[in-house]
């Protein structure tokens, strides 16, 4: 637009000189025009990095590389005050936990836990899921949010899929370092769930809340 105005403004200096031999000021506005249009397209600049920034911060370990991508390229879709909308809610823990960490010494509790988590999320992030906390070993995560998508129910279930597979190939591992494999629970459920930053100004979590959350994790 600036170069359009520019042009413009050029083109009827000329013609005024040409035509009725009218002589206007052109280097001044030109110098100047130019300038401003520089300082706005960098303020533009450093705006949009800033912008993006928050978003990466917010999302880069609740989502995959994809989503964060796909909210970098369309920000003004991301709605970060709440709304309501229909999505998938996923929720997981270990089977018997509690007795089984009380098995273990806490170092080998943490380094279970670690290998556990790090392949249920490795799913989740594969099918474009949104993490959206650990409590011990419970994993709740869910889909349609912050980037649409109308299969996020299917997206759910291949997830859990995945997880389940995972969950077999760590304890085939285990079995074979004399380890005792353990199972985990998967619950999921799609309905009208309020999603938005929830929390205080110091800390705030990306996150869902509502009756169809409640129901995932008794499912």
């Amino acid at each position: 637009m600036g170069v359009i105005i520019l042009s413009s403004y050029s083109a009827i200096v000329l013609v005024a000189f040409k035509s009725f031999n009218l002589l206007f000021p052109w280097a001044a506005p030109i110098i100047l025009g130019l300038l401003c249009y520089f300082v706005i397209t960098v303020y533009k600049f450093f705006s949009s990095e800033k912008e993006k920034k928050v978003i990466r911060g917010i999302f880069q370990q609740y989502v995959s590389p994809t989503v964060v991508n796909a909210l970098l390229s369309e920000p003004n879709k991301l709605n970060l005050g709440g709304e309501k909308l229909i999505l998938t809610v996923f929720f997981s823990d270990i089977r018997s936990f509690t007795t089984y960490s009380e098995a273990h010494t806490p170092e080998e509790v943490l380094s279970i836990l670690n290998e556990y988590l790090e392949a249920m999320t490795q799913c989740i992030f594969k099918w474009n899921g949104t993490l959206d906390k650990y409590v011990g070993d419970e994993i709740m995560a869910f889909w349609g949010a912050p980037v649409p998508s109308e299969q996020h129910a299917i997206h759910a279930c291949q997830a859990a899929l995945n997880c389940r597979k995972g969950i077999q190939e760590i304890n085939r591992s285990w079995e074979l370092k004399g380890k005792k494999p353990f199972w985990s629970r998967i619950g999921i459920h799609t309905g009208v769930t309020l999603v938005g930053n929830l929390g205080s100004q110091s800390r705030m979590n990306y996150t869902v809340v509502g009756d169809s959350v409640n129901l995932a994790s008794r499912l």
